[in-house]
């Protein structure tokens, strides 16, 4: 049975002093839940950061990943237009699509009845997962989905990470 662990975070952590440091405790907590669970499949909602790190420790460890796009000018404008690094970086993005094993484009638009195609995107990544890793909840997209984790009673691990996964 697939056991998939969703990462939600705040874009803040491409641009945080300490970012090398903090892949590196993520690929480190990944690897110790690829090695609970064999047959581990990540979910990434493809933002720069948190979720681009949890695309980068899948493609580099050879880890399925799935891919939740909130809809289909979202690399663009997120990853090209508006990185938080200041640069065009659509080949890095592109590159993490391309090596998922699954792409899900959540939403044909940014809003759908009111509600921003950011937020039904992290809904469907916590209607599918066992877990989540958590980064830096002040954003309000992590908002959001550590409410809707919550909500749902779904365990979860906020980084630097506690030794249990919380449920409250």
């Amino acid at each position: 049975m697939t056991y998939f662990v969703m990462g939600t975070g705040s874009r803040s952590m491409v641009t945080h002093p300490d970012a090398k440091e903090i892949y590196g405790i993520l690929r480190d907590k990944i690897l110790e839940l690829h090695a609970a669970h064999p047959d581990l499949v990540l979910i990434t909602g493809m933002a720069e950061g948190w979720d681009e790190a949890i695309a980068t420790i899948g493609m580099r460890e050879s880890i399925p990943y799935h891919v939740y796009l909130p809809n289909p000018g979202y690399g663009d404008y997120y990853w090209g237009r508006n990185s938080q690094l200041k640069r065009n970086r659509m080949e890095k993005f592109s590159e993490l699509v391309d090596f998922a094993t699954e792409v899900i484009v959540v939403c044909d638009s940014v809003y759908v009845n009111g509600v921003h195609s950011n937020f039904l995107r992290n809904d469907a990544m916590v209607n599918i997962c066992d877990e989540a890793l958590v980064y830096d909840t002040g954003s309000s997209g992590t908002k959001q989905a550590v409410g809707s984790l919550k909500i749902k009673c779904i365990p979860r691990q906020t980084f630097p990470f506690d030794t249990l996964p919380s449920v409250v």
